[in-house]
């Protein structure tokens, strides 16, 4: 590996241990940028209202990707979420 992938990796703890795992930095940016501002609307999900477009379109899409991940391990019918 090269000095500056050895560099980087020397100054990030990675954690093998069960639970948390180590996150590539791309993903954690993407998290952090979302954190200020979900998806240019302008605020964090924490300051959304429950009732709002911008949120429903979170649970709509988390309900459809858990659907998705499920559909291989077991059934999962819809007025179970």
């Amino acid at each position: 590996l090269c000095d500056c992938v050895l560099s980087i990796m020397a100054s990030r703890v990675i954690n093998f241990s069960a639970g948390p795992a180590h996150l590539p930095e791309d993903v954690l940016n993407e998290a952090q940028a979302d954190m200020l501002n979900w998806k240019g609307a302008g605020m964090s999900v924490m300051e959304m209202s429950h009732r709002g477009s911008h949120f429903k379109n979170i649970i709509t899409e988390a309900e459809a990707t858990l659907r998705r991940v499920m559909y291989g391990l077991l059934t999962c019918p819809s007025h179970h979420l």
